[in-house]
């Protein structure tokens, strides 16, 4: 099997996911507010998730206490990273926000380079100031970008966005870690359910 073809593929899907998701977020955002919207999406996410996983009558791994304290932690860094991302988005001016959020990827390369002593060549180097561009480019609309150049706009939403990249950008590599050698898509569904119902108690 091409694992670079595989990996280049899920990496394309992946994007294409995470951009049609952000503008459906902001619609949902602007009509029930950002706690409700993610709730729903991390439980109904989560839930239909399981049921694939069900249906493919999988045999459950083992679990240890360890291990779910770990992807409890994770859901919480998650949860934190998603809530910011949609206070940006309810507060600031998507062509800013967006862009400084899905940095976030770029962040988790120098992260695991640095925290985990993840080797970075020459072309990898090259490979992250290219996604960093790409993202400024493609996620800018700079017509509108233009109309929004105000203080009060700039300032809106831009913090929490940097937090976005932050917490994201460290969750990836510590998913990584976590996941490498376990049934991934089971701990991912217990992720989503975890920060689903958690976020559950903080809104009643």
């Amino acid at each position: 099997m091409n694992w670079f073809l595989v990996a280049l593929i899920a990496g394309l899907s992946g994007m294409l996911g995470w951009g049609i998701s952000d503008f459906f977020a902001k619609k949902t955002i602007d009509k029930i507010g950002d706690l409700k919207t993610l709730i729903g999406s991390q439980i109904i996410g989560g839930l239909f998730l399981l049921a694939y996983y069900l249906l493919a009558k999988p045999a459950f791994p083992a679990i240890t206490g360890a291990m779910l304290f770990y992807v409890s932690c994770l859901a919480l860094l998650d949860g934190a990273g998603y809530l910011f991302l949609y206070h940006a988005f309810q507060k600031g001016v998507m062509s800013i926000v967006s862009p400084i959020a899905a940095s976030a990827a770029g962040f988790s390369v120098i992260i695991a380079v640095f925290l985990f002593k993840d080797s970075l060549s020459t072309f990898g180097l090259i490979g992250v100031i290219l996604i960093f561009l790409g993202i400024l480019i493609t996620s800018t609309d700079f017509k509108d970008l233009k109309r929004s150049f105000s203080k009060a706009n700039l300032s809106n939403g831009v913090p929490e966005a940097i937090a976005v990249m932050v917490l994201i950008g460290l969750w990836f590599p510590l998913w990584d870690k976590f996941v490498g050698d376990k049934e991934w898509l089971f701990w991912l569904i217990m992720l989503k359910l975890i920060m689903g119902l958690c976020f559950v108690y903080i809104s009643t």
